[in-house]
């Protein structure tokens, strides 16, 4: 496996695509999270979703707790792929990555993503978490894991998976509590928010802050939904659709 193919996996191989889609994770996912929103995807886009260490083909690899030295390794990964019109995803964790995605390229002169899209996640400014559980020991992670409806049972009772499972997750939600603001000048990219209209931890006034955060269009679209909205169908089909119109848009002014 080469070091494209470790931190990315395409989802739908298509060659002749026209555009890509990078999906970042969001905490303890691996890329099977974002299958079906690749289905959702037009014909003309090819799927991509970021494998992270710590899972899948990458289990024999600590997992990272490092948001700036993982996004420069994702960026080496990524920068080999972008020969063509392409856009960033995120979902909650994953948002914030994919945003910090976007600022490295910029940092390297590489091409810019035709659009950035967050989901379920409050804006990059935002203060950490009053009560961050990444440290909680095991017992009581999973309960707080069970109250936020985030992970299925069947993962955390049996504890063969659970002992799997756990290592990675507590990294991401390391990366995700202690993530840290570098000020900057706002991207040259539209941003395409959506958040659940259910959504517990994470509101409509936490998202309208990355407005701030582009100096083109900000769009903020409600999902029905909680925290996890983005596996519903509406959502795939909302974030689909989206996507197809910003990278066509975006395939035709460089034409």
């Amino acid at each position: 496996m080469n070091a494209d193919d470790k931190w990315l996996r395409c989802l739908a191989p298509r060659p002749a695509a026209r555009m890509r889609l990078f999906s970042c994770p969001y905490a303890g996912a691996g890329t099977h999270a974002y299958g079906l929103l690749a289905a959702a995807l037009p014909e003309t886009v090819e799927p991509f979703a970021v494998r992270l260490p710590g899972r899948e083909s990458r289990l024999d690899e600590p997992p990272m707790t490092n948001m700036r030295v993982l996004v420069e390794e994702l960026a080496d990964a990524i920068e080999a792929r972008i020969d063509r019109p392409y856009a960033l995803f995120g979902h909650s964790m994953g948002a914030r990555m994919a945003f910090d995605l976007a600022r490295a390229l910029r940092a390297r002169g590489a091409r810019a993503p035709a659009a950035l899209l967050v989901s379920g996640c409050a804006a990059p400014t935002a203060p950490p978490p009053a009560r961050p559980v990444h440290a909680l020991p095991d017992d009581r992670l999973v309960a707080e894991l069970r109250h936020r409806n985030g992970v299925t049972d069947r993962v955390l009772d049996d504890p063969e998976a659970r002992g799997l499972f756990l290592p990675a997750l507590r990294a991401d939600l390391t990366l995700a509590e202690r993530y840290q603001y570098r000020p900057e000048p706002p991207l040259a990219v539209p941003i395409q928010a959506f958040h659940g209209t259910h959504d517990r931890w994470v509101s409509r006034a936490d998202m309208v802050g990355w407005a701030a955060q582009t100096t083109r269009y900000f769009v903020i679209t409600p999902v029905s939904g909680g925290h996890f909205f983005v596996h519903g169908l509406r959502a795939r089909t909302l974030i689909g659709q989206a996507v197809g119109r910003m990278l066509a848009a975006a395939h035709r002014d460089a034409a």
